[in-house]
């Protein structure tokens, strides 16, 4: 059974009714924002590259005042991390980065030019696989939203 709203407290219970609306969205537009931004953190991690075993990063590092052909395989793909931010009210925002090897991510992505000649640098094998899983999720999350709002 419904409660009878007098004409006098009718303002105040339609900006009730609608805050509850709002924080009832928001929430569940929070919750998939956080779940695109794990899926797109995964998925990076899946397609990123690997140094194969036995190709030496760069130069030479000291461990324990012995110098050893700095190998790190793996490093870059384990730095993909997730980052939520819920700065202004009702608002959440997510996106993924690379924590340990940050500078790779373009040259990785797009390529690069040779110093000496100018010319394009073939791109990894794996380039091109940060900028199809943002468009993917980004094109998600949309979906998502508009299926939140339709709700009801």
């Amino acid at each position: 059974m419904e409660a009878k709203i007098s004409l006098e407290n009718l303002p105040d219970a339609i900006v009730k009714d609608l805050k509850e609306y709002t924080e009832e969205k928001s929430k569940a537009i929070d919750k998939a924002v956080r779940k695109r931004t794990e899926n797109a953190r995964k998925e990076i991690i899946e397609q990123s590259p690997v140094r194969k075993d036995g190709i030496p990063k760069s130069g030479v590092i000291l461990v324990h005042g012995v110098a050893k052909e700095n190998y790190q395989p793996g490093a870059y793909k384990k730095g993909w991390i997730k980052h939520i931010s819920t700065k202004q009210e009702n608002r959440t925002q997510g996106y993924v980065r690379n924590k340990t090897n940050w500078q790779l991510v373009h040259l990785l992505e797009f390529g690069h030019k040779d110093a000496h000649t100018g010319k394009m640098i073939a791109p990894s094998p794996a380039a091109g696989h940060v900028n199809p899983v943002e468009e993917k999720e980004r094109k998600g999350l949309a979906e998502d939203i508009e299926h939140i709002l339709e709700e009801d």
